[in-house]
Parts: structure tokens; C-alpha cells; sequence
């Protein structure tokens, strides 16, 4: 299986979306698997995901959600923009089959509201450990020291 290492920027009617791309189907793609990253990381962190607990045979696009690494927060802070912007990414690579999402951690905001407004772009939703509401709990100061590290180079 091969590994993403460097990522594209796409432009999309919505804006633009950080992601990288990786084929392990040698031309053969069964299907595509979109995957969306948690609370840390990025493109880099989605693909991990797929390459965890996604099998061979896929073509895999591993994006970078809204206010991470290269992708935009502004105006895309909702699950349902964010959403939208995803199908917009499909449109801007000219997918027009359904998709699997494969979603970690704090990617199932986004990855449900992908199910819900765009089922008919979704073919199976995979949801790691996801969260599914309003998560009231403040997020521990550690985690936000240990985010701002973690950007460091």
C-alpha cells in the first residue's frame, strides 16, 4: 500500500480544500474512500485513517478539514458547509459515482452531515470512535497547548 506524502490544494466552487490522493487499485479502483480527519492534524492524519483501517483496491482522497493546515476556515465552520464543501470537492475532481467516508474523532460532524444532505454522493459512511452532537465540554487546555505544539515545526 503506498503512502500519501505531499498534498494538492483544489479549487472549488465553495473555495479550497487541502487533500492528498493515493491509488492502491493499480488502475482497478473499486470505488473511491474519502476520509476525514479528527481534531488534530490534517490531510496527513486522514490518510492515516485509510491506510489503518481502509483495505486495498481504493482510490483514496484524504482531505484536510476547514481551519486545518491549508483549508479555510472562514465561512465553513458548520457541519453542514462543511458538507457542502466536500461535495463540491467531489465535483471539482469530477467524481460523479458515491463515495465511502470513512470518518475519526471530531470528523463525524462533517462526515454525517455528508451522509445526510448528500446521499445521494454517499455510498457507506465508516465512523471511528466519531463524535455525533454538540459536544458541550470544554476542551481541555492541554489539548490546546499540545495542538499549537504540535504545529511547530
Amino acid at each position: 500500500m503506498s503512502v500519501a506524502n505531499s498534498s494538492i490544494v483544489a479549487k472549488t466552487i465553495l473555495g479550497p480544500i487541502e487533500y492528498s490522493e493515493r491509488d492502491d487499485s493499480a488502475g482497478n479502483a473499486k470505488a473511491v474512500i474519502l476520509t476525514i480527519h479528527g481534531a488534530m492534524g490534517g490531510y496527513d492524519q486522514s490518510d492515516i485513517l485509510g491506510r489503518t483501517i481502509g483495505p486495498d483496491g481504493y482510490r483514496y482522497l484524504s482531505i484536510s478539514r476547514p481551519g486545518y493546515l491549508e483549508t479555510p476556515l472562514k465561512g465553513r465552520k458548520s457541519p453542514e458547509a462543511q458538507a457542502d464543501l466536500i461535495s463540491a470537492f467531489l465535483d471539482s475532481l469530477k467524481i460523479t459515482t458515491k463515495v465511502i467516508v470513512f470518518a475519526i474523532s471530531g470528523g463525524g460532524y462533517a462526515a454525517l452531515q455528508f451522509a445526510l444532505q448528500h446521499r445521494d454522493r454517499c455510498k457507506a459512511l465508516v465512523l471511528c470512535s466519531t463524535t455525533g452532537g454538540k459536544n458541550e465540554v470544554p476542551i481541555p487546555f492541554a489539548f490546546t497547548v499540545m495542538k499549537f505544539l504540535a504545529g511547530l515545526p
